[in-house]
């Protein structure tokens, strides 16, 4: 992040395809050597400018080495991943320093220092998922948002599911999506106060194991 920061203010998985300079073809082949040979350019370049090991965006394969994601929708994914500003990805190093999400320095007028100071300013009720492969943002993070609510405001308010076998964008992309995520993602929506929560129903999850292993080049599949 240092090194890329001072070469330019952003990046782009489109330099995959076609890097606009010198110093981004060099990026991308970094990202190329680095992450998962899927073929796919813009996704290697898109896994590789969110953190470190392979799938950090989204999972390739399951735990079974069988493929996560439909082949068609991978490849339609080189088309939807693209720029990405590095001051974003600065703001994420300065909240996983800190432990929780913390406002840009260039904050907007208005908004606070930290936004764990007051009580959430919202009556809506919330259903926080994650994948329990997430290794981009650890879905125990996803669970203490839940609790924050909880102790910040009413209980009842906040509620969290864990999606097995899930990463990050495969969460709407991958092969089981429509059958294990999205009935979660519709009963969130439909979830009025006083009714039974998302995680109430059979089979539905809000604990997993420990964080998930980062795999790469040198540390297996």
């Amino acid at each position: 992040m240092p090194t890329a920061g001072r070469l330019f203010p952003w990046a782009d998985a489109q330099w995959g395809i076609r890097p606009v300079t010198p110093a981004a073809g060099v990026f991308a082949a970094a990202a190329k050597l680095m992450e998962r040979p899927c073929g796919n350019p813009p996704c290697q370049v898109a896994n590789f400018m969110y953190g470190s090991g392979w799938d950090v965006l989204l999972r390739h394969v399951d735990d079974a080495g069988e493929p996560w994601i439909a082949d068609p929708v991978h490849e339609w994914t080189s088309r939807e991943m693209g720029y990405t500003p590095m001051s974003l990805i600065g703001q994420v190093a300065e909240s996983s320093r800190h432990g929780y999400i913390v406002p840009s320095a260039a904050r907007a007028p208005g908004m606070p220092a930290a936004y764990l100071n007051d009580a959430p300013r919202t009556t809506a009720q919330i259903t926080f998922v994650a994948g329990d492969h997430n290794n981009m943002f650890r879905w125990q993070g996803q669970r203490r948002a839940r609790d924050f609510f909880d102790q910040a405001a009413e209980p009842g308010q906040a509620d969290f599911v864990l999606l097995p076998g899930f990463g990050h964008l495969d969460t709407f992309w991958g092969r089981q999506a429509p059958e294990l995520v999205f009935p979660v993602i519709l009963d969130g929506l439909e979830w009025e106060p006083g009714d039974p929560p998302p995680s109430g129903r059979p089979g539905r999850r809000t604990d997993g194991g420990d964080w998930p292993p980062r795999r790469g080049r040198w540390r297996g599949r």
